[in-house]
This record gives structure tokens, C-alpha cells and sequence, in this order.
């Protein structure tokens, strides 16, 4: 690519894009727009996230948005054919980033909110017959604040280079997004007695990951007998949590994906919880040692650990039969699928030794 076209992209077409975005954004949230006119605000609040996922890949190349072949000149006229919503975030991953945090969850509510968006647009949707206003603000709210959410994240953390010069737009959007935390509250309110009664019949709840309401069901996976997979009644989100007792006090821990911490406080006792510790049956061999394990699905060093005849990852919750062990360094690892030869060449958190230099 010539300097011209490298200097429109990056200070031309990146921001108008991504004004264009945050535009949208913005009047999507009105509080007016989402209470009188709430079927245009789930409209722009989509065609805002779409346009900030395509800035994304604008800004690392205008290419990676176009469908066939690329041609420079009809992607500044406004004339190419680009990607669909539901395509973007798995281009930016093969593409750019892959390690998103929450890659399969944000997916998830992007996709749930193209459909939303689709459905409006194309013919109807059937929120429609739910309510006298036409559509169901529940919904609205709840899949707007877990897809925003999950966004921020990511501009906040692996996109703060790039987006930091709309950091003030970014905070008024999130500030107009307060509306829907008390309308979460009020929400949670009124599920509370549903709740208690479920909880007096057995079922376990503890605080979402996203809008903070100790109203996560959780039902416990098959796979291990910590591992709870649920969704919140408030926001809907789903999720998948590692659920504890504590040893002392009997109090429910949780810890959600990407949390992984050493020791944690319980809530209820105060007293501390090496979570590792308390979930793996490995039997330690003074005089092999137990060797960290890692795994490389999320990055984390150390976050694998052994229960019952499986491994599991504390950090992202990946799970597999078996591990491998490096010929070099001697620490193990899950999700990586072949360490042959990594006494030389390493593998994903070892150099290895190295090749000889004649």
C-alpha cells in the first residue's frame, strides 16, 4: 500500500468511521429514544457497535473489511461491499487479536443483537405482541448493557491505543449507560421473591460477572463438580463460574472467567482461599515436584490445575483429558497441540535451548 492511501486510512477514514460510530452510539442511549422510540434505539445502538468493530479493522488495514477483492477506490468512495456484523469480530480475531477476552461470550451477544437488529429492519419482531408500547424494554436494556459491556472491555484494555483520543465520548456513552444499570436494579426488585423462593427450593444464585445482582443461576456442569455453567435472570448474561464453599464459613464463592487470582477473601468470613489449591487432587512428589501448567487456549502461566483424571484451566475454564510436558523447561501445558521437538525449538511459554550456531 502507497504513503497516500496509508495516509487517508489512518487519519481520514479511521475517524470518520469511528465518529460515525460513537454518533450512533450516543442517540442510541437517549433516555427518550430507549423509553418512546425504542425499536430505532436498539437499531443505532447495533449500527454504532458495527461501525466501531470495523474501525477496529480500518485501523489496522482498510482491507480487512472488504468482501472479494479489495480495491482502494471503491472503498473510499463509500461503493465496496464489506462485512456483515455477525463476521467482524471473528475477522478481528483471526485477523488481529487473538486473544480476546470473552471471545466466545461477546460473539454470543453480538450475534443476539444483529438478530434483534435484523428482524426490526427486515420484517418484524416479535417482541412486537409482548406489550402494549410494540416492543419489550427488557430486552432492549439487557442486550444492550451486556454487548456495551463487553465492548468497553475491550477499548478499555486491548484497544486503548486506539481509541484513546474519543476516551471522553467513550465516558458520556458509558456515563448515558447508567440508565440501564437502574433500570437492572429496579428489575432485580422485582425478581427478588422469585429468586428467594427458588433458592428455599434448592437452586444456587450468586452475583453476575456483568450487572453486579446476586442473581446468576447456576447449574452445575457435568465435567467437574466446581464448574457451574448459568445465566443471570437480571441481564441475562451467560456464564460460566467456578463456585466454591468456603471451608470456614460455608459461604458461596464465585469466580468467573478471566478472574484467576492466588488467594481470594471470602466474603463471608473474611478468612482467606488459595482457590488452586482447594480445586486440584493432585498428589505432590517431593522428588519429582509438581512442574506448573499452563495453558496456552487463554496464555495464562500456571493457571492449570489437576482434579479427578482431567485438567482444568482456573483462568478461561478449558478442560482437557491429558497434558504435555516440555522437553526443556519440564512444565506442562494444555491446549497446545504438539511439543515435539520443543527441547530445541520451545513451545508457547518456553524459548527451548535454541539452535546451534556453526
Amino acid at each position: 500500500m502507497d504513503d497516500d492511501q496509508s495516509s487517508i486510512r489512518k487519519d481520514n477514514i479511521f475517524d470518520l468511521v469511528a465518529q460515525n460510530s460513537i454518533d450512533f452510539l450516543i442517540n442510541s442511549l437517549d433516555e427518550d429514544e430507549i423509553n418512546k422510540k425504542t425499536k430505532y434505539s436498539i437499531i443505532n445502538f447495533s449500527a454504532g457497535i458495527e461501525l466501531l468493530l470495523k474501525a477496529r479493522l480500518i485501523h489496522e488495514h482498510w482491507s480487512l473489511v472488504i468482501i472479494g477483492e479489495p480495491n482502494f477506490q471503491s472503498f473510499k468512495d463509500g461503493n465496496a461491499r464489506t462485512l456483515n456484523f455477525k463476521a467482524l469480530l471473528p475477522q478481528i480475531k483471526s485477523a488481529i487479536d487473538g486473544k480476546i477476552p470473552h471471545y466466545e461470550k461477546t460473539k454470543n451477544a453480538l450475534n443476539k443483537l444483529a438478530d434483534h437488529r435484523n428482524k426490526w429492519i427486515h420484517f418484524y419482531h416479535e417482541s412486537c405482541f409482548s406489550s402494549t408500547t410494540g416492543v419489550d424494554l427488557d430486552v432492549i436494556i439487557a442486550d444492550q448493557f451486556l454487548v456495551w459491556f463487553l465492548i468497553k472491555e475491550l477499548i478499555d484494555d486491548e484497544w486503548s491505543n486506539i481509541f484513546h483520543i474519543y476516551r471522553d465520548k467513550i465516558a458520556e456513552i458509558h456515563h448515558q449507560i447508567s440508565y440501564h444499570e437502574k433500570y437492572l436494579s429496579i428489575k432485580y426488585d422485582q425478581l427478588k421473591p422469585k429468586i428467594n423462593q427458588e433458592i428455599a427450593n434448592g437452586a444456587k444464585f450468586t452475583w453476575c460477572s456483568i450487572c453486579g445482582h446476586p442473581s446468576f443461576k447456576a447449574i452445575k456442569t457435568e465435567r467437574t463438580a466446581f464448574l457451574f455453567h448459568g445465566e443471570c435472570l437480571v441481564c441475562h448474561n451467560d456464564d460460566v463460574a467456578i463456585m466454591l464453599d468456603c471451608p470456614g464459613c460455608k459461604y458461596c464463592i464465585s469466580l468467573f472467567q478471566g478472574e484467576l487470582m492466588d488467594n481470594i477473601f471470602c466474603k463471608g468470613c473474611n478468612s482467606e482461599l488459595n482457590v488452586k489449591m482447594a480445586i486440584s487432587t493432585e498428589v505432590y512428589d517431593p522428588k519429582e515436584g509438581n512442574h506448573p501448567i499452563n495453558c496456552a487456549q487463554c496464555w495464562s502461566h500456571d493457571s492449570v490445575v489437576v482434579h479427578d483424571e482431567g485438567y482444568c484451566c482456573c483462568n478461561c475454564f478449558f478442560d482437557d483429558d491429558d497434558c504435555q510436558e516440555c522437553e526443556f523447561c519440564y512444565e506442562r501445558v494444555i491446549g497446545d497441540s504438539n511439543l515435539e521437538g520443543s527441547f530445541i525449538l520451545g513451545y508457547s511459554f518456553c524459548d527451548g535451548r535454541g539452535v546451534d550456531k556453526d
